[in-house]
C-alpha cells in the first residue's frame, strides 16, 4: 500500500499546478525526521512551490528549489500548531518578543539574548549590521521601552532574514544546497558554543542534503532569470580556524 507521501507526490505531478504547503506540528515540524526528506521530494516534483507559516528553514526551502516562503511574524504563525480543546477560555498572556540571531539560523527570546551575551560577551553571535541595529549588539532592543522591543524585534529579523536570504541565494541551485548546509553546520557549532540546546532542524537540513558528487545530474545547476545577489559586508558568524 503506498504511503501518504507518495499519493501526495503522485497527485502533485500528476496535476502539475503550484502548490503551498503549510506543515502540521505541535513543535519545529522540521526537526521532525523525515520531514525535509519530504519537503525536498516534493520540490523535485518540478512545479512551483510555496512554503508558509514557517520560521528560518524557509532559507532552507528557498535553497532547495522553492519559489517563495514565508516567515510568521510572531511565534504562533511560524507554524501551524495542531487544534486542542482548552480546559477554560482564559485568556493567554502574549509571549516575550523573539529575534533572530543569525549566526545560529534561530529565533530566539530577547531575554534568552540578553543573558547568554552576559555569560559570552566576546562571541560575535551578538553584532548585527542590519538596517535595524545599525552594527549595535542585539541586546540593545532590551534597552528600549517595552511597547518598543516587539515592534524593534520584528524589523530587526525581517532585515537579518532578508540579508540571509541575498548571501544564500543565488543562480545555482546545487550550490545553494550546499552553502544552506554549511550555514546549518556552522549554526549547531555556535549554539554549542554558547550552550543552548541543539536545534534538530539543523541537523535534518544537513543529513537530507549530504553531499551529492559534483556530477550527480539528480540536481539542476542553475536557476532560470536569477542574478548574482550583491555582496553585503563581512560575515561575523563563520566560527574560528
Amino acid at each position: 500500500m503506498p504511503s501518504a507521501r507518495d499519493v501526495l507526490l503522485r497527485q502533485v505531478r500528476a496535476f502539475a499546478v503550484p502548490v503551498a504547503v503549510v506543515v502540521e506540528y505541535e513543535a519545529d515540524p522540521f526537526g521532525v525526521r523525515g520531514v525535509v526528506d519530504g519537503l525536498i521530494e516534493l520540490l523535485n516534483c518540478e512545479v512551483p512551490l510555496l512554503v508558509l507559516r514557517c520560521d528560518v528553514s524557509a532559507l532552507g526551502a528557498l535553497c532547495c528549489g522553492a519559489v517563495a516562503a514565508a516567515v510568521g511574524t510572531r511565534a504562533a504563525l511560524r507554524h501551524l500548531y495542531p487544534m486542542v480543546p482548552t480546559p477554560s477560555r482564559r485568556r493567554l498572556s502574549r509571549p516575550a518578543p523573539s529575534v533572530v540571531v543569525s549566526g545560529c539560523l534561530s529565533y530566539r527570546r530577547l531575554g534568552t539574548v540578553a543573558r547568554t551575551k552576559r555569560r559570552h560577551p566576546d562571541s560575535n553571535l551578538w553584532w548585527c549590521g542590519c538596517t535595524t541595529c545599525g552594527g549595535r549588539e542585539l541586546d540593545w532592543i532590551m534597552h528600549r521601552p517595552e511597547w518598543m522591543r516587539e515592534r524593534l524585534s520584528f524589523q530587526h529579523s525581517l532585515d537579518a532574514l532578508a540579508e540571509l536570504r541575498d548571501q544564500l541565494i543565488g543562480p545555482d541551485l546545487q550550490r545553494d544546497q550546499l552553502t544552506w548546509r554549511a550555514r546549518c553546520a556552522i549554526a549547531a557549532y555556535w549554539r554549542r558554543e554558547v550552550g543552548w540546546e541543539p536545534l534538530p532542524a539543523l541537523d535534518r537540513w544537513q543529513q537530507a542534503i549530504g553531499l551529492p558528487p559534483s556530477d550527480d545530474p539528480s540536481l539542476p545547476s542553475r536557476r532560470p532569470g536569477r542574478s548574482i545577489p550583491p555582496q553585503r559586508g563581512s560575515d561575523r558568524t563563520t566560527p574560528p580556524r
